[in-house]
């Protein structure tokens, strides 16, 4: 998607982490990244079979912050923790783990959709919107 490649790129220049959940295997979610050049961008990358429950369970998230960042489920509001999806799982993991659930509509569902299932903090229709609320 235009746009993505440079914020990701301005994200970890400002030594942010980002990491990678989807409820693909992980190891195709680690491929796809590589393929597309991304993987140095992202401190790990899960899919389904790497968590003990896929979402929408809080699980995945959990871990990631627990075990890779050293965030505690406590903490997780206070440091600002976002998980930016495009499918209402997502949505609802995120609610569940405690985290700002930032909702794209140039994935899987429409704004429609996503507004509907009332799970989201936040919808944006495009890059630009995204950068200008993470930056």
């Amino acid at each position: 998607f235009p746009g993505i490649l440079e914020l990701l790129s301005e994200i970890k220049s400002r030594n942010v982490g980002m990491a990678v959940l989807s409820n693909a295997s992980g190891g195709y979610v680690r491929r796809v990244n590589k393929a597309h050049g991304i993987d140095s961008q992202f401190l790990v990358g899960l899919g389904a079979d790497d968590v003990k429950k896929a979402k929408p369970s809080p699980e995945g998230l959990r871990t990631i912050l627990q075990d890779h960042f050293g965030i505690a489920d406590r903490e997780m509001q206070d440091k600002k923790t976002v998980y930016i999806g495009d499918s209402i799982s997502d949505g609802q993991a995120a609610k569940a783990a405690g985290m700002i659930a930032i909702g794209v509509t140039w994935g899987e569902n429409t704004r429609e959709t996503l507004e509907n299932a009332n799970t989201f903090d936040y919808i944006f229709d495009h890059v630009e919107q995204l950068a200008a609320y993470l930056l």
